[in-house]
């Protein structure tokens, strides 16, 4: 029940990310995908609640198709992510549509491969490969973006642990254990990036303002 908890208080989380980064009204659409990256995890977390929450066997095939589902969600989510850093962060066009077609490929491979194996050692690869991208692109390289960029590649740079924490199953206790050590941690790394996007996009604001 822990677990479902944890799950929980990130889908509330997650949907208030959603809610407040509405409020930065810009005509920015790369806002629009770090909110559709908020939601998606916000949908994955609290489906969450219920693989963890509901007494049934892991074997059935509810449970398993749930299980599927939600971390089918969880990949878009990181796609929404990749999505919105390749807008951002890369420049050249020829790059950027490069980069937007690897993140494709890799969300329905991950698609194919999450539905054949059905196992989390899947999910894990997957989140590897996205916040090594992730952490490339939001690497804090000049002073000017060097702020936002900071908080946004922590954020990153913490949710590198969770792949540790689940493929070495480490516990605190029997009724702490790997996942609800992952929750917390991505909680904590999730309060970096939206800060970091926080600070991004009123600073844009700010500056788009002040042209007026």
């Amino acid at each position: 029940m822990v677990t479902a908890f944890t799950d929980l208080l990130l889908a509330i989380f997650c949907f208030w990310c959603y809610k407040s980064l509405s409020k930065l009204r810009i005509g920015n659409t790369y806002i629009t995908q770090w909110r559709l990256f908020f939601l998606f995890l916000c949908v994955s977390t609290f489906l969450g609640v219920v693989v963890h929450g509901l007494p049934w066997e892991h074997t059935s095939g509810y449970y398993i198709i749930t299980w599927l589902i939600m971390q089918c969600i969880a990949g878009v989510s990181l796609f929404y992510a990749q999505v919105a850093a390749c807008k951002e962060e890369i420049a050249d066009v020829n790059k950027h549509k490069l980069f937007f077609t690897i993140s494709l490929v890799q969300l329905f491979v991950f698609f194919a491969c999450v539905f054949y194996f059905k196992n989390f050692l899947v999910v894990s690869v997957n989140s590897l490969v996205g916040l090594v991208q992730l952490v490339v692109l939001y690497f804090p390289t000049s002073i000017r973006t060097r702020k936002y960029k900071a908080m946004i590649f922590s954020g990153f740079i913490i949710s590198f642990s969770t792949i540790y924490i689940h493929s070495k199953k480490i516990s605190l206790a029997s009724w702490f254990n790997h996942n609800d050590i992952s929750h917390m941690i991505m909680l904590f790394s999730l309060l970096f990036i939206y800060f970091g996007l926080k600070h991004k996009y009123k600073s844009a604001f700010k500056y788009k303002e002040s042209l007026v």
